[in-house]
């Protein structure tokens, strides 16, 4: 129970919050949700994940959202989108390998998904980080970005 509190209170100070569980099989889902730096993008989603092996998990997110607060509807039309940026690690049976996830949402509400998932989900992965950022559309240069 005091470590629990002590990550707590770390994530609070410093404002990150990585989800990598260290004593147990599973976690239940958790809920996140956070605002972009100049709080222009929400996102978030249901996050949830199960240990594997050693510091090795299945990790997936659904009910992927993105909102951008500064559209043409709140009169506040910055030009940019916004996205949900998963990072994390994966193991590739020799090594670790260092990968990301956009979920995009365009400046004109349109999504920008690629493969048109509203989820994410992937086996033997550490470090698993996601943010709420803003995207240029035209560069593809995602930045401003504030850990869920």
């Amino acid at each position: 129970m005091k470590f629990s509190r002590t990550i707590a209170f770390i994530a609070a100070v410093t404002g990150v919050l990585v989800i990598q569980p260290v004593a147990h099989a599973g976690g239940a889902p958790h809920y996140l949700e956070r605002t972009s730096g100049n709080g222009c993008t929400v996102a978030g989603g249901t996050y949830k994940y199960d240990l594997v092996g050693e510091g090795r998990y299945d990790a997936s997110i659904s009910g992927v959202f993105v909102k951008d607060k500064c559209d043409a509807k709140n009169r506040i039309k910055d030009g940019y989108g916004g996205t949900m940026r998963v990072v994390y690690r994966q193991w590739t049976g020799s090594a670790w390998t260092s990968l990301y996830r956009d979920f995009a949402l365009g400046a004109d509400g349109s999504w920008d998904r690629g493969d048109g998932a509203y989820s994410w989900g992937e086996y033997d992965v550490a470090d698993v980080r996601f943010q709420a950022c803003n995207r240029n559309e035209s560069t593809g240069y995602v930045g401003t970005c504030t850990p869920i």
